[in-house]
């Protein structure tokens, strides 16, 4: 569906299938290190259930704090490939998701939900396995009479989100990474990653202390 206007903007292009199965071996953990810890959301915000990954393009959400209507509209213009991440100014007063909101967006094939507050029907939405991060969970309902926007730059855990940008999330957290930054962001991540592996390796051949950790502390010492 496309809308242009100021308050529903059109998706944006999803990030390509091949970028996204090369994000898919690594970690949020790694991209992290490879942006030097910047575009990662509050700690607080997590998965409701141990264990779920979000991968995907962003679709992003504004509401009045308290008040959902924009997000239910954002679950039938979202779809496979797309998560759908929510400014809701960290308003816990209210869940902004439940399980009925769950059923929508598997039967519309979302990737995953990032929420800057609070969810409710926790028993449901952790048995229906959609990927939902979130930083409370309440079971006062909220409003729905907007207004809202969809589509524009938002801040989520305290991170700039626009549409576009990749989302990733596991049980340490989530991370955004601009699109024109992605591929280089990769890179990175995927050297961090051989390197690791490398070290893996070395303590299993009985190599213990890494040589970075002895040549940093020698370089102090003798500073």
């Amino acid at each position: 569906m496309t809308i242009n206007n100021e308050i529903i903007k059109s998706n944006p292009e999803k990030i390509s299938e091949n970028l996204i199965e090369r994000a898919k071996k690594l970690s949020p953990s790694l991209l992290a290190d490879a942006m030097s810890s910047f575009g990662t959301m509050n700690y607080a915000i997590k998965p409701v259930k141990e264990g779920m990954r979000v991968l995907g393009t962003a679709i992003t959400v504004k509401v009045k704090p308290g008040d959902n209507l924009f997000l239910h509209k954002s679950i039938y213009l979202a779809g496979k490939g797309f998560v759908i991440v929510l400014d809701s100014n960290e308003n816990k007063t209210c869940a902004a998701w439940g399980n009925m909101m769950t059923l929508g967006a598997l039967a519309m094939g979302v990737e995953g939900v990032v929420l800057d507050g609070a969810v409710r029907d926790l028993a449901e939405i952790r048995e229906l396995g959609l990927p939902i991060f979130a930083s409370a969970a309440v079971p006062n309902g909220p409003t729905t009479n907007g207004p809202g926007r969809i589509n524009g730059m938002i801040t989520c855990g305290g991170v700039s989100v626009n549409p576009g940008d990749l989302i990733f999330g596991d049980d340490d957290g989530v991370v955004v990474v601009p699109p024109n930054l992605l591929e280089e962001v990769l890179l990175k991540a995927e050297a961090k990653a051989k390197t690791e592996e490398i070290r893996v390796k070395e303590l299993a051949e009985g190599k213990l202390e890494p040589d970075w950790v002895r040549e940093k502390v020698a370089n102090l010492l003798n500073f």
